[in-house]
């Protein structure tokens, strides 16, 4: 896999048009690296759409920092599974790209370690603008609030997924055994966090949301 960036790799006087064209057509991935600062800019969303375009099938993977949420994107951003900057995130990216490249999965890859620390901390460095209120339902004050005890339960969900390979929800039973709690007391969290859109419920077992994953990875509950 060769990596490509624009502002490196295009040579001093080139036609810069015509490279990145030819560029994005011979690319199996595109990475989008998008905050507060550049998600509202009208020539992000010309060059998402100029990508979709260029790249026909081949993926593009939006990478959310600083606070960014899912439902912040508009326009050709909209139609592109986002990655919130996290841990457990960044891998499944990390693994889309090695499949984009060889056409399988390599289950041996890692992020973790010294490599995923010297990142995180490079990241964590970065003073990025601080992410919008959502004007039509004010959820991101009410968020801020969250209490401990249900903050745990979002926790304990990321654990899950992440042990699971992303695959299982959790029910009501295993929150209240890992809180401590009663059983009536883990489904009053839940049904709250579900108004906070940061979990949903299917066929009993209860998952995080985009908004969620976004939730746990910003206050490090993951």
């Amino acid at each position: 896999m060769e990596p490509w960036l624009s502002s490196v790799d295009i040579a001093k006087g080139a036609n810069w048009s015509a490279e990145l064209s030819r560029q994005l057509k011979a690319s199996q991935f595109a990475v989008l690296c998008l905050d507060q600062s550049n998600v509202g800019q009208h020539w992000v969303n010309f060059e998402a759409g100029a990508l979709a375009a260029s790249m026909s099938e081949n993926r593009i993977a939006p990478l959310l920092f600083g606070g960014l949420r899912p439902q912040d994107l508009t326009g050709p951003l909209q139609q592109f599974q986002v990655t919130v900057f996290g841990k457990a995130e960044v891998k499944r990216l990390v693994k889309s790209i090695a499949t984009a490249g060889s056409g399988s999965a390599d289950n041996r890859i890692s992020v973790s370690g010294p490599s995923w620390a010297a990142l995180k901390n490079k990241i964590d460095r970065i003073k990025f603008p601080q992410g919008p209120v959502d004007q039509d339902t004010g959820q991101l004050g009410r968020r801020a609030r969250i209490p401990p005890a249900e903050r745990r339960v979002l926790s304990f969900i990321a654990e899950v997924r992440e042990e699971s390979d992303f695959q299982a929800g959790v029910n009501p039973v295993e929150i209240a055994t890992d809180s401590g709690i009663s059983v009536t007391k883990a489904e009053y969290h839940l049904n709250r966090l579900a108004a906070d859109r940061l979990v949903r419920a299917d066929q009993g077992l209860w998952d995080l949301t985009e908004d969620g994953v976004a939730y746990v990875i910003e206050k490090g509950l993951a």
